[in-house]
């Protein structure tokens, strides 16, 4: 047994297979939650104050470098976890290099994004019908939770 308390354990099965047993006095490993490797969905809705009527859909892949129409660049990942989606915007840049500006938005809740409101999903809620040839529009400023439809 080691000084914090965790042991160790042989066995032998039936069938002369050794199993070598983990033990401590705390209980199990904490499990880390899953992580979402796919792309993010990003949801624009530009004239509309509850992410209904007419939006765009657009996919994205996670920890790329997405080129903006204002010469910035970002980089977005998803965080399950948390339920978040973390977006880091290079404002010197077209190649995420140098300083960013983080910003932390809820996953799947529509947001007010003047104009109009942006909504984020990802994992398997993400929608994998949406386009893949528009451009992400960055989150501005801090964002507020819009009205139910």
């Amino acid at each position: 047994m080691a000084q914090d308390g965790t042991g160790f354990a042989t066995g032998l099965t039936p069938i002369k297979d050794t199993t070598i047993l983990r033990y401590s006095p705390t209980g199990a490993p904490e499990t880390p939650a899953p992580i979402w490797n796919g792309n993010f969905t990003q949801k624009v809705c530009p004239n509309s104050g509850t992410c209904g009527g007419e939006c765009q859909e657009a996919s994205f892949p996670q920890n790329t470098c997405l080129n903006l129409t204002n010469g910035f660049s970002a980089q977005v990942e998803c965080d399950t976890q948390d339920n978040v989606l973390i977006q880091r915007v290079y404002p010197l840049d077209r190649v995420c290099w140098g300083p960013a500006e983080e910003q932390i938005v809820p996953l799947d809740r529509c947001m007010v994004a003047n104009p109009g409101t942006l909504e984020f999903t990802c994992g398997p809620s993400s929608n994998s019908n949406a386009r893949t040839d528009l451009k992400y529009t960055p989150i501005r400023g801090p964002l507020k939770p819009a009205r139910k439809n």
